[in-house]
Protein backbone atom coordinates (compact mmCIF):
# COMPACT_ATOMS: atom_id res chain seq x y z
CA UNK A 1 0.00 0.00 0.00
CA UNK A 2 1.31 3.65 -0.83
CA UNK A 3 1.45 6.07 1.52
CA UNK A 4 -0.53 8.63 -0.39
CA UNK A 5 -3.84 9.50 1.10
CA UNK A 6 -3.36 7.48 4.23
CA UNK A 7 -4.41 8.22 7.21
CA UNK A 8 -4.40 7.09 10.86
CA UNK A 9 -7.41 5.94 11.80
CA UNK A 10 -8.86 3.28 14.69
CA UNK A 11 -12.62 1.74 14.38
CA UNK A 12 -14.82 2.99 17.35
CA UNK A 13 -17.97 0.39 16.64
CA UNK A 14 -19.31 -1.37 14.03
CA UNK A 15 -22.39 -3.56 12.77
CA UNK A 16 -22.90 -6.20 9.87
CA UNK A 17 -24.52 -4.84 6.82
CA UNK A 18 -24.31 -7.47 4.39
CA UNK A 19 -22.45 -10.48 3.47
CA UNK A 20 -18.82 -9.97 4.22
CA UNK A 21 -19.37 -6.30 4.90
CA UNK A 22 -19.93 -3.63 7.68
CA UNK A 23 -20.89 -0.05 8.31
CA UNK A 24 -18.91 1.44 11.31
CA UNK A 25 -17.57 4.87 12.49
CA UNK A 26 -13.94 5.36 12.34
CA UNK A 27 -11.95 7.75 14.31
CA UNK A 28 -9.29 9.16 11.81
CA UNK A 29 -6.34 11.32 12.21
CA UNK A 30 -7.48 14.10 9.68
CA UNK A 31 -10.72 13.57 9.07
CA UNK A 32 -12.20 12.96 12.35
CA UNK A 33 -15.38 10.66 13.10
CA UNK A 34 -16.74 9.12 10.16
CA UNK A 35 -19.05 6.92 9.53
CA UNK A 36 -17.40 4.22 6.88
CA UNK A 37 -18.54 1.30 4.67
CA UNK A 38 -15.64 -1.52 4.12
CA UNK A 39 -15.69 -5.16 3.70
CA UNK A 40 -13.63 -8.23 4.48
CA UNK A 41 -10.35 -8.32 2.58
CA UNK A 42 -9.27 -11.18 0.24
CA UNK A 43 -7.90 -12.92 3.06
CA UNK A 44 -10.60 -12.66 5.12
CA UNK A 45 -9.48 -10.31 7.57
CA UNK A 46 -11.73 -7.60 8.62
CA UNK A 47 -11.15 -4.67 11.07
CA UNK A 48 -11.33 -4.79 14.87
CA UNK A 49 -12.00 -2.65 17.67
CA UNK A 50 -8.91 -0.32 19.24
CA UNK A 51 -6.45 -1.68 16.56
CA UNK A 52 -4.57 1.35 14.80
CA UNK A 53 -4.77 1.14 10.82
CA UNK A 54 -3.90 3.37 7.76
CA UNK A 55 -6.59 3.63 5.96
CA UNK A 56 -7.22 5.22 2.67
CA UNK A 57 -11.17 6.65 2.08
CA UNK A 58 -13.41 7.53 -0.29
CA UNK A 59 -16.41 10.01 0.14
CA UNK A 60 -19.47 8.29 -0.39
CA UNK A 61 -22.98 9.42 0.02
CA UNK A 62 -24.17 12.15 2.25
CA UNK A 63 -21.39 11.64 5.56
CA UNK A 64 -20.90 8.10 4.28
CA UNK A 65 -17.08 6.73 3.74
CA UNK A 66 -16.07 3.89 1.72
CA UNK A 67 -12.72 2.02 2.71
CA UNK A 68 -10.82 1.34 -0.53
CA UNK A 69 -7.72 0.05 1.91
CA UNK A 70 -6.18 -0.52 5.14
CA UNK A 71 -3.63 -2.63 6.41
CA UNK A 72 -2.57 -2.97 10.06
CA UNK A 73 -0.55 -0.56 12.32
CA UNK A 74 -0.65 -1.56 15.78
CA UNK A 75 -2.46 -3.87 17.47
CA UNK A 76 -4.15 -3.34 21.04
CA UNK A 77 -7.43 -5.94 20.22
CA UNK A 78 -6.34 -7.99 23.04
CA UNK A 79 -8.47 -6.99 25.81
CA UNK A 80 -10.44 -8.45 28.07
CA UNK A 81 -12.58 -8.31 31.43
CA UNK A 82 -12.69 -5.23 32.82
CA UNK A 83 -9.84 -3.28 30.74
CA UNK A 84 -11.94 -4.12 27.63
CA UNK A 85 -15.24 -2.95 29.16
CA UNK A 86 -12.80 0.25 29.65
CA UNK A 87 -12.24 0.92 26.02
CA UNK A 88 -15.83 -0.32 25.07
CA UNK A 89 -16.51 2.94 27.59
CA UNK A 90 -14.34 5.05 26.01
CA UNK A 91 -15.64 4.09 22.64
CA UNK A 92 -19.12 5.00 23.57
CA UNK A 93 -17.83 8.61 24.41
CA UNK A 94 -16.59 9.37 21.80
CA UNK A 95 -19.21 7.61 19.53
CA UNK A 96 -22.16 10.06 21.64
CA UNK A 97 -20.10 13.39 22.20
CA UNK A 98 -17.85 14.22 19.51
CA UNK A 99 -19.53 15.85 16.57
CA UNK A 100 -19.03 14.42 12.97
CA UNK A 101 -16.57 17.36 11.96
CA UNK A 102 -12.94 17.45 11.69
CA UNK A 103 -11.11 18.04 15.38
CA UNK A 104 -7.68 18.59 17.00
CA UNK A 105 -4.70 16.12 16.00
CA UNK A 106 -4.09 15.79 20.01
CA UNK A 107 -8.03 13.92 20.57
CA UNK A 108 -6.68 11.27 18.48
CA UNK A 109 -3.29 11.69 19.79
CA UNK A 110 -5.52 11.33 23.25
CA UNK A 111 -7.72 7.90 22.35
CA UNK A 112 -4.73 6.31 20.91
CA UNK A 113 -2.87 6.82 24.02
CA UNK A 114 -5.66 6.08 25.93
CA UNK A 115 -6.05 2.35 24.34
CA UNK A 116 -2.27 1.61 24.51
CA UNK A 117 -2.32 2.27 28.53
CA UNK A 118 -5.23 0.12 28.57
CA UNK A 119 -2.95 -2.42 27.42
CA UNK A 120 -0.25 -1.52 29.65
CA UNK A 121 -2.44 -1.38 32.62
CA UNK A 122 -3.79 -5.35 31.76
CA UNK A 123 0.12 -6.31 32.73
CA UNK A 124 -0.12 -5.04 35.91
CA UNK A 125 -1.36 -6.34 39.42
CA UNK A 126 -4.32 -6.64 39.93
CA UNK A 127 -4.77 -4.35 42.95
CA UNK A 128 -2.54 -1.67 41.44
CA UNK A 129 -4.20 -2.12 37.52
CA UNK A 130 -7.38 -1.26 39.38
CA UNK A 131 -6.02 2.08 40.59
CA UNK A 132 -4.28 3.12 37.02
CA UNK A 133 -7.65 1.83 35.47
CA UNK A 134 -9.51 4.10 37.45
CA UNK A 135 -6.92 7.27 36.63
CA UNK A 136 -6.52 6.35 33.21
CA UNK A 137 -10.49 7.02 32.67
CA UNK A 138 -10.78 9.72 34.63
CA UNK A 139 -8.20 11.68 32.74
CA UNK A 140 -9.78 10.49 29.70
CA UNK A 141 -12.87 11.77 30.66
CA UNK A 142 -11.48 14.99 31.55
CA UNK A 143 -9.52 15.80 28.58
CA UNK A 144 -12.16 15.00 26.42
CA UNK A 145 -14.38 16.90 28.04
CA UNK A 146 -11.51 19.67 27.67
CA UNK A 147 -11.20 18.98 23.79
CA UNK A 148 -14.87 19.23 23.09
CA UNK A 149 -14.39 23.13 24.41
CA UNK A 150 -16.80 22.04 27.11
CA UNK A 151 -14.51 22.70 30.56
CA UNK A 152 -15.72 25.07 33.23
CA UNK A 153 -13.06 27.57 35.42
CA UNK A 154 -11.49 25.11 38.04
CA UNK A 155 -9.84 28.18 39.70
CA UNK A 156 -12.79 30.36 40.37
CA UNK A 157 -16.08 29.99 41.33
CA UNK A 158 -18.46 30.48 38.45
CA UNK A 159 -21.15 33.09 40.76
CA UNK A 160 -19.27 35.03 42.71
CA UNK A 161 -15.87 35.25 40.37
CA UNK A 162 -13.64 34.48 43.08
CA UNK A 163 -10.36 31.86 43.34
CA UNK A 164 -11.61 28.89 44.66
CA UNK A 165 -11.45 28.53 48.35
CA UNK A 166 -9.50 24.93 49.56
CA UNK A 167 -10.90 25.42 52.87
CA UNK A 168 -14.54 26.01 51.39
CA UNK A 169 -17.35 23.70 49.73
CA UNK A 170 -18.57 24.57 46.20
CA UNK A 171 -21.05 22.84 44.27
CA UNK A 172 -21.51 21.67 41.08
CA UNK A 173 -23.23 22.99 37.62
CA UNK A 174 -22.61 21.44 34.68
CA UNK A 175 -23.30 23.89 32.13
CA UNK A 176 -21.89 26.48 34.52
CA UNK A 177 -18.64 25.16 36.91
CA UNK A 178 -18.41 25.43 40.70
CA UNK A 179 -20.83 27.79 42.38
CA UNK A 180 -20.59 28.57 46.30
CA UNK A 181 -23.99 28.50 47.39
CA UNK A 182 -26.38 25.89 46.98
CA UNK A 183 -28.65 24.89 44.03
CA UNK A 184 -31.56 22.29 44.06
CA UNK A 185 -30.47 20.73 40.42
CA UNK A 186 -26.97 18.92 41.15
CA UNK A 187 -26.12 16.66 44.01
CA UNK A 188 -22.84 16.89 43.96
CA UNK A 189 -20.28 19.12 46.53
CA UNK A 190 -16.45 18.96 46.40
CA UNK A 191 -14.20 21.18 48.82
CA UNK A 192 -12.27 23.87 47.12
CA UNK A 193 -8.93 21.31 48.25
CA UNK A 194 -10.64 18.51 45.89
CA UNK A 195 -11.38 20.55 42.68
CA UNK A 196 -7.52 22.23 43.16
CA UNK A 197 -6.75 18.07 42.76
CA UNK A 198 -9.02 17.84 39.76
CA UNK A 199 -7.67 20.62 37.93
CA UNK A 200 -4.21 18.95 38.86
CA UNK A 201 -4.98 15.61 37.87
CA UNK A 202 -3.75 14.67 41.24
CA UNK A 203 -5.42 11.58 41.96
CA UNK A 204 -3.17 10.28 44.67
CA UNK A 205 -5.39 10.13 47.02
CA UNK A 206 -8.11 6.71 46.74
CA UNK A 207 -10.62 9.07 48.85
CA UNK A 208 -10.12 11.52 46.18
CA UNK A 209 -10.13 9.64 43.17
CA UNK A 210 -13.74 8.15 44.06
CA UNK A 211 -15.29 11.37 44.67
CA UNK A 212 -14.06 12.53 41.16
CA UNK A 213 -15.57 9.82 40.01
CA UNK A 214 -19.16 10.37 41.22
CA UNK A 215 -18.33 13.85 39.81
CA UNK A 216 -17.17 12.91 36.70
CA UNK A 217 -20.46 10.21 36.63
CA UNK A 218 -22.65 13.16 36.96
CA UNK A 219 -21.22 15.39 34.80
CA UNK A 220 -20.94 13.04 31.93
CA UNK A 221 -24.88 12.19 32.34
CA UNK A 222 -25.62 16.17 31.87
CA UNK A 223 -23.56 15.98 28.68
CA UNK A 224 -25.19 12.64 27.16
CA UNK A 225 -28.76 13.25 27.49
CA UNK A 226 -29.08 10.45 30.24
CA UNK A 227 -28.62 8.60 27.55
CA UNK A 228 -27.61 5.11 29.23
CA UNK A 229 -24.21 3.49 27.96
CA UNK A 230 -24.23 -0.24 26.99
CA UNK A 231 -20.59 -0.58 28.53
CA UNK A 232 -21.50 0.57 32.05
CA UNK A 233 -23.45 -2.58 32.52
CA UNK A 234 -21.10 -4.66 31.62
CA UNK A 235 -18.92 -3.94 34.76
CA UNK A 236 -21.79 -4.76 37.15
CA UNK A 237 -22.62 -8.11 35.29
CA UNK A 238 -23.19 -11.17 38.28
CA UNK A 239 -20.32 -13.28 38.37
CA UNK A 240 -20.66 -16.61 37.52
Amino acid sequence: MTSANLQRAMLLHCKPYRENSFIGDFLCEQSGRVSVFFRKSKKGTSLSLFNLYLVSLKQGQNELFFVNSYELDKSFDNLHGHFLYSGMYVNELLSHLLPRVEFEHSLFELYQLTIANLVDIQQQAEAQAAISLAVLLRNFELSLIDELGLMPDFLHSADEQTKIDANKSYYFVADTGWVSKPVLQTPIVCSGQLIHKIAQRDFSNKDDLAQTKQLMRYWLDQLLGHKKLKSRALFIQPKK
